[in-house]
């Protein structure tokens, strides 16, 4: 049951490490003020939403609640975001501070929460310190297009200290406030969904609610317990269709001939293993891992799935001894479920994002067991306390480094595809940060680097066509290059897309083949008006007009990108 420790001294100590513990955050998230928006969901949720503009007008207030945000229904996180509008007018610097601020409040409030409900000072603020301050949850913190992960750490510690309230004293009031966090927090973010799973692993440990007086499990207890949070479950249900109904709209949900169930099960089991090693030594950290299309090998699911389970039967054999063992793995486990790609969203394998909840409950594992250590052999107390302390001096000291790869998007892309392999989603990415810093030879590079890896990546080849066309200072080792890229992109889109035929006109551009691009681009023009884009038609437009009667010039001699093509695109779709 709880325990609430009222003295004046550790009252002090608890003031102390609060300060402690903000401080801490501040000095691992510092730089974060001079970092810029990522051209990677940032400019879907923030940056190019023009909805936001509207601030927290009324009309702005109801549109959080119809709109989403990045294939998400989160009303709440929308309504910070207008009131940043209001504030500041969504600057990068003072989004991410706050993204600081609050990530430092939702740490106070599990400090507070820990300490409500076991009734322990030191421990407690491990736990927060370890939130606080891991390699992991950088990517929550340092980007603003997750503000909705630091806003449900602020609701879901701020639930856990509303249910300590309320079953330290029982009353309507008190729980409908745990039920009001909760639902503050799933309308930040849905992976809330678990927390009724959480608060009634509280009822086992270290809240005792779930045993008789024998010290067994009382099923009138439990039902007790498992009735009073109905409503918390009936919140996450509703929560979860929301979801799933916002993502499908979305296009977020990837097909099932995409990743088949078993292949999901597979990443799911491989997934929960790398998180937990990545928990223990968070090295080689990344933006996006790819999700293994063709499967992960037979040998590798074996040995995630044995360690899993391995620790699994660990947690039940010490579950008498040990409570806070299999308390701790079930919430990490818990937790992770919604994120883990049974349900395949996008095409990450994980994200270290999906840790920011999940890894409060592994953290009580090694924080209980040392302590108890400690208490039994009051030799070892210091020695521990020392090895605790550097260990959370280097997570810092990892953290703070990890922090400075997300100042640009360059940096941060250049450096997932260094600590990855076969990323040529990342590579993608990392092109379109060199070519908006002015470096597009380098863009290129990445962009052939994507194509070696992925073939049949169409976006890529039209990417890279209209980059080396409109930058014609690149040096070619194959002339032919843009020509077969722009061809190829064509093809594969049957000739119905106007930006690939706008692509193979500049390409025809660069070659000085200024008739068929002019031809090319009023075809793309008239396409573009067909599909209803007319102010991409008349881009078209301006620049087929341009190209009229533009003969090439025979200083330069002709550049002719593939010998032999057909002219005027006619063999072309």
């Amino acid at each position: 049951m709880i325990r609430r420790a009222s003295s004046p001294r550790e009252r002090r100590l608890a003031a102390a490490l609060s300060i402690v513990l903000v401080a801490a955050v501040l000095a691992v998230f510092a730089g974060v003020g001079g970092h810029e928006y990522l051209a990677y969901d940032d400019d879907e949720a923030i940056t190019g939403n023009a909805g936001l503009s509207q601030g927290l007008s009324s009309d702005g207030v109801a549109w959080a609640f119809r709109t989403t945000l990045v294939a998400n229904w989160i009303p709440v996180t929308v309504l910070s975001l207008l009131a940043d509008q209001e504030l500041h007018g969504l600057s990068a610097r003072f989004v991410l501070i706050e993204n600081v601020a609050l990530h430092a409040l939702a740490t106070l409030l599990l400090f507070f929460a820990f300490r409500r409900l076991t009734g322990t000072l030191w421990r407690s603020a491990a736990v927060a310190a370890v939130f606080a301050i891991h390699p992991l949850h950088v990517e929550s913190v340092a980007w603003a297009a997750m503000r909705k992960d630091v806003l449900s750490g602020v609701f879901f510690a701020a639930t856990l200290l509303a249910y300590a309230r309320a079953v330290e004293r029982p009353s309507l009031l008190r729980h409908g406030w745990v039920s009001a966090s909760l639902a503050a927090g799933l309308l930040s973010k849905p992976t809330l969904v678990t927390t009724p799973f959480v608060l009634l692993l509280l009822d086992f440990w270290p809240l005792g609610r779930l045993a008789g007086d024998d010290g067994r499990f009382d099923p009138k207890r439990g039902g007790r317990a498992l009735l009073e949070k109905l409503p918390l479950f009936a919140l996450a249900a509703a929560s979860s269709i929301a979801t799933l109904f916002a993502q499908r709209s979305a296009g977020a949900v990837v097909a099932a001939n995409r990743l088949a169930l078993g292949q999901r099960i597979a990443n799911a089991i491989v997934a929960s293993a790398d998180y937990l090693a990545t928990s223990v030594w968070p090295a080689g950290l990344a933006v996006f891992y790819p999700a293994e299309v063709d499967g992960w090998g037979i040998s590798r699911v074996a040995i995630s799935a044995a360690v899993l389970l391995a620790i699994t039967a660990l947690c039940i054999v010490e579950r008498r001894r040990r409570p806070w063992l299999l308390v701790g793995w079930l919430w990490f486990l818990g937790m992770l479920v919604p994120t883990l790609g049974l349900v395949q969203v996008g095409s990450q394998a994980r994200a270290d994002r999906y840790t920011y909840l999940p890894l409060i409950g592994l953290s009580i594992l090694p924080i209980w067991t040392l302590a108890e250590i400690a208490s039994r052999r009051p030799t070892l107390r210091r020695p521990l306390a020392v090895t605790s302390l550097v260990a959370l001096v280097a997570l810092g000291s990892v953290a703070h480094r990890q922090v400075g790869y997300w100042r640009d998007g360059a940096t941060l892309f250049a450096r997932a595809r260094d600590v990855t392999r076969d990323n040529a989603l990342t590579r993608s990415f990392l092109a379109e940060a060199l070519l908006a810093a002015g470096r597009h030879g380098e863009a290129a590079d990445e962009m052939r680097a994507a194509l070696r890896l992925r073939p049949d990546y169409l976006e890529m080849k039209n990417n890279l066509a209209w980059v080396l066309a409109t930058n014609p200072e690149i040096p070619l080792a194959d002339p032919g290059e843009p020509f077969r890229l722009a061809v190829g992109a064509v093809e594969a889109t049957g000739g119905r897309n106007p930006q690939t035929l706008y692509t193979l006109a500049r390409v025809f551009e660069r070659d000085g083949r200024f008739a068929e691009a002019e031809r090319t681009a009023r075809r793309a023009a008239n396409l573009a008006r067909s599909l209803g884009a007319e102010a991409f038609a008349l881009e078209i437009e301006a620049k087929a007009d341009e190209l009229r009667g533009r003969t090439p010039d025979p200083k330069s001699g002709a550049r002719r990108s593939e010998p032999g093509a057909a002219q005027g695109g006619s063999s072309l779709p």
